[in-house]
């Protein structure tokens, strides 16, 4: 599985090109849960490449928002096709997550909750 993770001023920038593979997520998470660890606790995650996303993926992004949320953090979303938006509305997992059509978007939204969480 193709990844790119990219430490911002933010939080992290997540870009993966599936979210189908239990044993390749599986490595992406210890390396994401080391990274909140460390400090950085709100996940951008970029879905631009992925066009399906099966129970395995649905999963990997739960278990994120669970660390992030656990760590102070949040999980925002961008690039989500049409199929995937219906997949998330039919779960009843959209209302958990913030989604955003770009990455500009989601990095003003953080912003300003971490604005807003230290006044």
């Amino acid at each position: 599985m193709k990844y790119q993770i990219e430490e911002i001023e933010e939080g992290l920038l997540l870009t993966v090109a599936s979210l189908n593979n239990e044993y390749n997520l599986g490595p992406l998470y210890e390396e994401i849960e080391d990274l909140i660890f460390e400090d950085i606790h709100s996940v951008i995650v970029d879905l631009t490449k992925v066009d399906y996303i099966n129970s395995v993926g649905l999963s990997f992004l739960i278990k994120v928002l669970t660390l992030s949320r656990n760590h102070g953090g949040d999980v925002y979303v961008v690039n989500v096709s049409e199929k995937i938006q219906n997949l998330l509305i039919l779960t009843r997992l959209k209302s958990f997550f913030s989604i955003f059509n770009s990455k500009e978007d989601a990095i003003r939204a953080l912003n300003e909750r971490d604005k807003s969480i230290l006044s």
